[in-house]
């Protein structure tokens, strides 16, 4: 009976946890990145998708110059499924003052869910990543 009892424990527990992973090279972007955050735009108050939507990132919570290139060259912003690699342009970029802001072109902005774009960071290797052109 305990052995049945403890069986029926774990596999009742095993989804719960299956979830919660560490990223890894396969589900982030590019396993150069060390770092990422994702950002929401909630839904409720979009009457209708959007489309080339300049989305504004005002960061602060990422330690500039530490956990990213100091010049900000090394962010990268991508669509939830980590596919397509978004036009993003640096409008400031401040590490004494662990600042940074961000122009992102997302192609669609949906007002029927919520929209997931993921930013990564931290690779210190990286070439400038921004398309101030797109």
């Amino acid at each position: 009976m305990r052995l049945w009892a403890y069986v029926s424990l774990v596999i009742l527990f095993i989804p719960f946890f299956y979830g919660i992973q560490e990223a890894d090279g396969a589900t982030w972007y590019n396993s150069s990145w060390l770092k990422a955050r994702q950002i929401t735009v909630d839904d409720a108050d979009i009457t209708a998708d959007l489309t080339n939507y300049p989305l504004y990132v005002n960061l602060t919570s990422v330690n500039i110059g530490t956990d990213t290139q100091a010049d900000c060259d090394d962010f990268v912003f991508t669509d939830y499924y980590n596919v397509t690699k978004f036009d993003h342009e640096i409008e400031t970029c401040d590490d004494a003052n662990n600042w940074a802001e961000f122009w992102v072109e997302v192609p669609t902005v949906f007002n029927a869910n919520a929209t997931i774009v993921n930013m990564y960071y931290d690779n210190a290797a990286a070439s400038d990543q921004q398309n101030t052109q797109g």
